[in-house]
């Protein structure tokens, strides 16, 4: 540190790292009692054989599994209802979520309104009369994708159907107690779904390091994050079959994770929060298109940031003014995510949004995001900023 700086540290999940250590998922949930909800998808395409392996080691290890198989992308709040009613009508002791961020992120939901009541948007961050949580059930974690650091955030993502509100749980109280990395369980991913968590996860790096509150901590992890997903990245969306791209992409969503629970992430997540509520936008598209729109907005406030993540990634180089590196790291990001197939814009949906509410969600959903932006988000340029993208 160059001054004295205040900050805190709060990373409470244990993290169990490695080809093949999903098989300890028994032992690990056996300690925290005999009956166990897993938390899955609806749809299990791809998913079929892990959930097979998960309940086996669960059962030879002495547990009783129920499996609640109703998670959707973006999980609404009546599905997280009603697996607390699960929770409690079948006396469960510990969740698991199996899957990519809706996953996890429904089981520590429902492992909130379990032990809390009422309904799961009483706790969403967006809701004007949220209620603090302070208590939840314990949640183990199985990431199958590597991005949304779910695993290592106190942070549920939810939407409120009939409001077309997504919104945020946001507790120390929702840390996953234990997080089982297998690089192996993401290997099926197909092409698109590893490019859109991959960037997510690129986001939460960048976002995090770039936030007002950034602590030394984060200053220090997040340009290694940034750098491993900038590295492995482009190799696993061309080739999923390699497991060391695959194992730098898990360990570095989950470092970026551990990044977000502590500074969060900037106003380029309301916006990706907004599109999603509304469009139904994978998470990852939408952090793809609002990321360049918004390394150009907090140019002047995060210069400096920006020199600082072009050196990691050697970018910039042969540049002696920081004006230059900081417009060719931005140049460089522009190209990095168009080496994914994404769009670039959604101005085919334009007829689709009622644009009001959009802008209105994305000014006021996301209340954590907007205050770490480094430069203040007005109406005005939320509205400059939506009209970019559709």
């Amino acid at each position: 540190m160059d001054t004295l700086r205040n900050f805190d540290v709060n990373m409470p999940t244990r993290i169990v790292f490695g080809a093949g250590r999903v098989s300890e998922i028994g032992t690990i949930a056996s300690t925290y009692g005999k009956r166990a909800l897993l938390v899955t998808y609806k749809d299990i395409r791809g998913l079929e054989q892990t959930i097979e392996k998960v309940d086996k080691y669960l059962t030879e290890s002495g547990l009783s599994v129920i499996k609640y198989s109703e998670i959707e992308p973006d999980p609404p709040t009546e599905v997280i209802n009603q697996g607390a009613d699960v929770v409690k009508e079948n006396d469960i002791d510990v969740l698991i979520g199996l899957g990519g961020g809706s996953a996890i992120d429904g089981a520590k939901a429902i492992g909130v309104v379990a032990v809390n009541g009422g309904d799961a948007y009483d706790y969403m961050a967006c809701n004007p009369e949220f209620k603090k949580v302070s208590c939840a059930m314990p949640v183990l974690a199985i990431p199958t994708t590597s991005g949304t650091g779910s695993e290592t955030t106190a942070v549920a993502v939810l939407t409120k159907r009939e409001l077309k509100t997504k919104g945020s749980i946001v507790s120390p109280a929702i840390f996953v107690k234990v997080a089982i990395i297998d690089p192996e369980l993401s290997a099926t991913m197909p092409p698109s779904l590893t490019a859109s968590t991959g960037i997510d996860a690129l986001g939460h790096a960048m976002e995090a390091f770039i936030s007002k509150k950034a602590t030394p901590y984060v200053e220090r992890l997040a340009p290694e994050a940034v750098r491993l997903i900038w590295a492995n990245l482009p190799i696993a969306y061309e080739d999923g079959s390699n497991i060391l791209a695959r194992a730098n992409m898990a360990w570095s969503s989950t470092l970026a994770g551990m990044m977000l629970a502590q500074s969060g992430v900037i106003a380029v997540h309301a916006v990706s929060q907004a599109l999603g509520a509304h469009l139904h936008v994978p998470h990852g598209v939408g952090v793809a298109l609002a990321t360049p729109i918004f390394l150009e907005y907090n140019r002047n406030e995060a210069i400096e940031r920006y020199v600082k993540l072009a050196e990691e990634l050697g970018i910039g180089r042969d540049l002696k003014n920081k004006d230059d590196i900081a417009d060719e790291f931005i140049k460089q990001v522009k190209g990095f995510l168009g080496k994914f197939n994404m769009p670039d814009n959604l101005k085919n949906r334009a007829n689709e949004i009622d644009r009001a509410k959009l802008i209105e969600n994305a000014m006021i959903n996301a209340p954590l995001s907007m205050g770490n932006n480094p430069r203040l988000v007005t109406k005005d340029d939320m509205e400059k900023i939506i009209a970019k993208i559709i």
